[in-house]
């Protein structure tokens, strides 16, 4: 059935279900802005406490050890380890933080789309409705 055959009654009953349709949308695509917004911050905390602060502690620590005799080698082996193992698990977290501000970016633009087919298509009826002169629904 084309559009011009649409009867008033569906005419406004298609576009209340878009109506409906777009405030979902748009509550999802908030929510998912929201999302990229938090692991935008977390990626920033973390690269302000930062890889430096977690690359000067242990350098502490393992200096600190190496001033005791026969102890130093260990300790810088010992230091060494345990600062790349903090290291990779930083990286990790900062990884999924940007994988998942990437995913809810995609998400807001899809629904973004998504939105702007719907509303084309409610201005559309809007436009039909008009022609037909049908009554305005309450």
């Amino acid at each position: 059935m084309s559009d011009v055959n649409l009867t008033c009654a569906q005419i406004h009953k298609e576009a209340s279900n878009l109506e409906s349709s777009m405030f979902d949308q748009q509550a999802t695509a908030k929510n998912a802005l929201v999302v990229a917004e938090a692991s935008r911050k977390k990626m920033i905390e973390q690269s302000s406490r930062g890889l430096a602060g977690l690359q000067s502690g242990a350098s502490t620590v393992t200096g600190l050890l190496s001033m005791i005799p026969g102890v130093g080698m260990v300790a810088g082996m010992v230091g060494g380890a345990a600062s790349q193992a903090s290291l990779n698990s930083r990286m990790a977290e900062m990884e999924e933080n940007t994988n998942k501000m990437v995913q809810a970016q995609q998400q807001a633009l899809e629904l973004a789309q998504a939105m702007s087919s719907s509303q084309a298509r409610y201005d559309h009826l809007v436009e039909l409705a008009l022609k037909k002169n049908c009554e305005v629904s309450r």
